[in-house]
C-alpha cells in the first residue's frame, strides 16, 4: 500500500468495512478526498496507512459529493458513483497468482438486463447502499437511484453482472 497524507472534501462520504477474507486482518474506512478520489484508510498491524484506491486500480474520481458505500462478500467492496456518472465497485480480490489486490469495474457500463440494455445513470447526489446474499455466494449487490426517481439495483448473479428494473 502506499503511504501517504490524505484530507477530507468538504460533504464528504465516509464508509468502513472488514474483511475476514482479507490477510491484513484489519478494519478499514474509505473516505472521499479532497481531489474526489476514494482513499482507504486501514490498520496495517504497526499504525493507520492510506491508499489512493482510484491511484491504485486507475479508476476514475468519484464526482463530488458522491456518496460511498462499501460492504464484505469475503473481501471488501467499496461503491461510488464516478465523475461519468457511472456507478463503479472497487474490490479488494486474491488474484491467480495469490496476491490481493484492488481492482476497479465500471458497474453502469457492464451490468445488462434480459433485453441486454444498461441500467440508467445514476443522479450524482444519489444515495448508495450494497450488501452480498447468501443465495448467490459472491453475489454483491447495489442499489442507487436514477434520473426517473426509482431505485435500480446491479447485483452479481450467478457470475454474471445483471441490471434489474426499478421499483
Amino acid at each position: 500500500m502506499g503511504q501517504s497524507r490524505t484530507g477530507v472534501a468538504q460533504g464528504s462520504a465516509l464508509a468502513s468495512h472488514d474483511s475476514s477474507a482479507d490477510p491484513r486482518g484489519s478494519r478499514a474506512y474509505v473516505i472521499r478526498g479532497p481531489n474526489n478520489h476514494v482513499n482507504e484508510l486501514a490498520w496495517a498491524g504497526f499504525g493507520w496507512n492510506t491508499t489512493d484506491l482510484n491511484y491504485t486500480t486507475g479508476a476514475l474520481p468519484a464526482i463530488a459529493g458522491s456518496a460511498l458505500h462499501s460492504h464484505d462478500s469475503g473481501a471488501s467492496r467499496v461503491y461510488f458513483i464516478g465523475s461519468d456518472n457511472h456507478v463503479h465497485e472497487l474490490a479488494w480480490y486474491l488474484n491467480p497468482q495469490g496476491q490481493w489486490l484492488w481492482n476497479t469495474t465500471d458497474l453502469t457500463s457492464v451490468a445488462r438486463d434480459i433485453h441486454n440494455n444498461p441500467p440508467p445513470q445514476p443522479i450524482a447526489s444519489s444515495a448508495l447502499t450494497s450488501h452480498n446474499t447468501s443465495a448467490d455466494p459472491g453475489g454483491s449487490r447495489v442499489y442507487f437511484i436514477s434520473s426517473d426517481n426509482h431505485v435500480h439495483e446491479i447485483a452479481w448473479v450467478g457470475g454474471r453482472l445483471v441490471g434489474t428494473p426499478p421499483t
